[in-house]
């Protein structure tokens, strides 16, 4: 972004927008995720720790009636080895976890029933370790003083094997619990280090048109839903097991691949060029035409419009621009106008050449007329052809409805919006002031966006203030030197 260092009028301010496009490509290369370090809390300090949680008055339940409470008889049922008893602890357990959760807090937290859980794993009674997973997915949510030793004790391991087990129940238990413990960050930065998520491509790909398949696909996504920043050398090998997953014929298995899709192209945009590599683009483009996908194909393309040009330009060469407008009429055209700003930010030359003026037109209307989200993102829109359009080539976007559509977006609140608006502004400007072709004061300073540029002012963003102070000082000049 440039930095507008005075308040001098345009030609000696040093606002040029020449370079927008080069600073822009330093800002995305900036952007580059590490693999988070986060301080684990060490098991020690849980178990020497005093015990913090409050003991649950009786109530309704007399604590005396439930000796399992008691970690040390929870342990003894487990490791009883008897599955009636473990049954009938089981139904207590999930009883009270629902109808007096502070009863079984101390026992949830204890290490000792950690500690006897992932040891009756270990058996070859599939039945016994079906009714372990239960457990395990009842009381992993509410114990955050052992989650920590969960995965560290060796849990995700013991999934794993299960998920390579070949017994169906088993797996979609296995499932079921990995399903529960993404919920922890640790959790799943373990699931991803150890390939968990490569034992669900494999199930949902052999096991394809089975429930079990659509179940391994959802949990890949939540795997990868979380903002969480990963190391894109664990997953990279992952997209090339993940092409296949993109022929599967259940709606609800693709929606989940794409969300998965979605989530790593988040995390790891130094990735999206595998999806290009591998072919997987014009897959991806052609599923636009299936109503049920559109809402989780266009952010994913969205995501892939942020690419090489030569990239870029093989995705143009699916047809996708004819495919956007029919979508840009639909109540899908937020979206589809987000995918053209990053389309003309990546390529701006070959876009703006293929960008009709009917498109405009649409964006002028949804600006107009939309949603809060349709207004913010043809503002962002109309605002990005502005900025990288040629300075002789912005005539037809110097009128009354393009200017009150970047206006209304200055105090939308977002910053990257109000920013790109600012500097839409500032180009018109420019090319006012280069033709002399209008009024500028007329065209563009209207009362509202002069209290809207004062309210930036205070704005701790100084990218925003600098900027809103350029334009309100700029035609402060111009109307002093209007009076004299």
């Amino acid at each position: 972004m440039r930095k507008l260092d005075d308040y001098s009028p345009l030609q000696q301010s040093g606002v040029d927008l020449s370079n927008y496009q080069e600073q822009l490509a330093k800002e995305r290369s900036s952007r580059t995720l590490t693999l988070r370090r986060s301080v684990r809390p060490s098991i020690n300090n849980v178990i020497s720790r005093p015990n913090s949680i409050p003991k649950p008055g009786t109530g309704f339940f007399d604590v005396n009636s439930f000796p399992f409470l008691d970690p040390a008889v929870f342990s003894d049922i487990i490791g009883s080895g008897n599955l009636e008893r473990i049954n009938e602890l089981y139904r207590n357990i999930d009883f009270l976890s629902k109808e007096k959760p502070r009863l079984v807090q101390n026992l949830f937290n204890s290490p000792i029933i950690c500690e006897s859980l992932l040891s009756a794993l270990v058996s070859d009674n599939s039945g016994m370790i079906m009714v372990i997973l239960g457990f395990i997915c009842i009381i992993f949510p509410k114990s955050e003083g052992n989650q920590t030793k969960f995965i560290d004790d060796g849990l995700v391991f013991s999934l794993s094997g299960f998920l390579q087990s070949g017994s169906i129940p088993l797996i979609k238990q296995a499932i079921l619990v990995i399903d529960v413990i993404t919920e922890c960050s640790y959790a799943r930065d373990s699931l991803i280090c150890i390939g968990t998520h490569m034992d669900l491509i494999n199930i949902a790909l052999e096991y394809a048109n089975q429930d079990v398949s659509e179940s391994a696909c959802s949990t890949l996504s939540v795997v990868f839903a979380y903002p969480d920043q990963v190391d894109s050398s664990a997953i990279s090998s992952s997209i090339d097991m993940m092409a296949p997953l993109l022929g599967l014929t259940s709606i609800t298995c693709l929606k989940h691949v794409f969300t998965c899709l979605i989530g790593i192209t988040n995390k790891c945009p130094s990735l999206i060029h595998k999806l290009y590599e591998l072919g997987m683009f014009s897959t991806i483009v052609q599923y636009l035409e299936y109503e049920d996908l559109i809402s989780v194909c266009l952010p994913l393309i969205g995501n892939m419009s942020v690419s090489q040009s030569n990239h870029i330009r093989d995705l143009l060469d699916t047809n996708l621009l004819h495919k956007l407008s029919i979508l840009l009429e639909t109540n899908h055209a937020s979206e589809v106008l987000w995918v053209l700003s990053n389309l003309i930010e990546s390529i701006p030359q070959t876009m703006l050449s293929l960008i009709d003026y009917s498109t405009i037109e649409k964006a002028l209307f949804l600006g107009i007329n939309g949603g809060f989200e349709e207004k913010k993102e043809s503002a962002f829109f109309l605002a990005t052809i502005i900025v990288f359009s040629p300075i002789n080539e912005l005539s037809n976007y110097v009128n009354h409805e393009i200017v009150e559509i970047l206006e209304e977006m200055l105090g939308s609140g977002v910053n990257v919006i109000i920013i790109r608006c600012l500097d839409s502004i500032i180009k018109l400007i420019h090319h006012l002031e280069t033709t002399f072709s209008y009024n500028i004061g007329d065209i563009v300073f209207s009362d509202e966006m002069r209290s809207s540029l004062t309210a930036l002012l205070s704005n701790e963003s100084t990218l925003m203030s600098e900027r809103a102070g350029f334009i309100l000082n700029y035609f402060e000049e111009k109307d002093s030197n209007l009076i004299n």
